[in-house]
């Protein structure tokens, strides 16, 4: 045991300095990498680093907070570019975070291929769970370094590198935004034979996550008919809804960590501008919640100035961690969106009423009963707003719904007497990618 911790520890010191600037200088000292089934366990085991490298970049650039200048002017540099929608090219974990992930994601891979003897559906597990990782986080980087999907063009327009390989050596450049989101796919869909249909290991990809994961792709995509398909298959594995009246909506963390609705425990630090007494909840989300929702308690603290901080992370964090991973709600309203747009108004609004009935004040409860197929769909959208705040999937709808003249949104922040604006496909929905990584690699910089 102490010789495979010396050896992950010389492997985390060589990926410290080496992915800093995406595998640009190569190592000094020869790196010592794991050889056995043990290793990769261990590897797979490091919550850190696997399940807790997601970037947090795309809530601090969405609508959901908003901070006054006093915190904005104490923030970091990267954080209130950011916050701004101002060009930046020094994103540093924005970047290499997911990149570390990925690298950790192919030494794993690599070593299974290697190993002699063991059983075979333990390596075909670890492997399969090392592709699904190495998946969620080249699209953790496609939703923040490459244009939105679309399919007038997404065959030309630049994807992200796709690092198959622990080689530091093999340098890809950028692949179109098709490659990189058939890569994804492809991915997750040979992985899924070989994971757990059970979760009760909610930090381990397993089945239903990778099915509720598709989902989230799918519907990034605007290709509504797969995304329900998939949000089918997850919600037959599992679809357990917790329900906020027997909850103590009161507490200062009002949810666990790993709780029932946690498909798949993924997880990013919240951005310092939007700890809880610092980021304050959009007056406008604030007052589209009814008087007798108990998501308004159970989300959201009062602060002294009178602003809403955000406490409800299923990360079981008040503030410092938030939780991106899959549950089960955000896959009943992929289910209540595509059904909606597909004309299947009473399966949407099932899924709706399914999910509302656990939010609401069991005695005043009353379902939505909206037939018109374009009203459903606002009132569906503005639910996914409702509830998912502060998973990260905020920047990915606008980028969506930013498509379609119907939801076009110019987004602004006002600062004193400054504000600033970001126009519907405005060139800062796509991140400059870190300086180190064009200047050493060669990559195609974003406008």
């Amino acid at each position: 045991m102490k010789l495979t911790f010396n050896i992950l520890i010389l492997l985390f010191c060589m990926l410290c300095v080496s992915c800093e600037k995406y595998l640009n200088e190569k190592p000094s000292a020869k790196i010592a990498t794991p050889s056995t089934l043990e290793d990769v366990q261990l590897l797979l085991k490091d919550y850190a680093r696997l399940n807790a490298a997601h970037p947090n970049a795309a809530e601090l650039a969405s609508d959901n907070f908003y901070v006054n200048i006093q915190n904005l002017n104490s923030a970091s540099e990267r954080e209130r570019k950011t916050y701004l929608w101002q060009e930046n090219d020094e994103v540093g974990p924005f970047w290499t975070s997911p990149y570390r992930a990925i690298f950790i994601s192919n030494i794993i891979m690599e070593t299974v291929e290697k190993v002699e003897g063991g059983e075979e559906s333990i390596k075909k597990n670890y492997y399969a769970q090392a592709r699904f990782w190495r998946a969620l986080y080249h699209y953790s980087l496609a939703t923040l370094f490459c244009k939105p999907y679309s399919k007038e063009s997404a065959e030309t327009d630049l994807g992200i590198p796709l690092k198959i390989t622990a080689d530091i050596n093999l340098i890809p450049q950028r692949s179109t935004v098709m490659e990189t989101y058939e890569f994804i796919i492809s991915e997750i869909q040979q992985a899924l034979p070989h994971l757990d249909t059970d979760i009760t290991v909610k930090y381990q990809p397993n089945r239903a996550g990778s099915y509720g994961f598709l989902s989230r792709i799918y519907l990034a995509m605007n290709d509504y008919t797969k995304a329900e398909l998939y949000a089918d298959s997850c919600l037959q594995i599992y679809s357990t809804l917790i329900d906020y009246n027997e909850i103590n909506t009161s507490q200062n963390v009002p949810f666990q960590a790993r709780n029932a609705e946690v498909i798949l425990d993924v997880q990013a630090s919240v951005a310092s501008l939007l700890h809880r007494n610092r980021g304050h909840v959009d007056t406008f989300l604030l007052k589209s919640y009814s008087e007798n929702d108990l998501r308004v308690p159970a989300f959201f603290t009062l602060n002294a100035d009178k602003t809403r901080g955000f406490k409800g992370h299923y990360s079981g964090s008040s503030s410092a961690i938030q939780f991106v991973g899959i549950a089960t709600d955000e896959i009943y309203l992929i289910k209540a969106e595509c059904s909606a747009r597909m004309g299947k108004t009473d399966l949407a609004l099932k899924y709706l009423n399914l999910l509302l009935s656990k939010r609401i004040k069991k005695d005043t409860f009353v379902e939505v009963a909206e037939t018109d197929p374009v009203k459903l769909l606002h009132i569906i959208l503005l639910e996914r707003r409702k509830e998912l705040i502060a998973r990260g999937l905020r920047w990915t709808d606008l980028r969506r719904l930013n498509q379609d003249e119907k939801y076009k949104e110019t987004l602004k922040r006002k600062l004193g007497s400054d504000i600033y604006e970001l126009l519907p496909g405005g060139d800062r929905y796509v991140f400059k990618i870190i300086k180190e990584s064009v200047e050493f690699s060669g990559l195609t910089q974003n406008p």
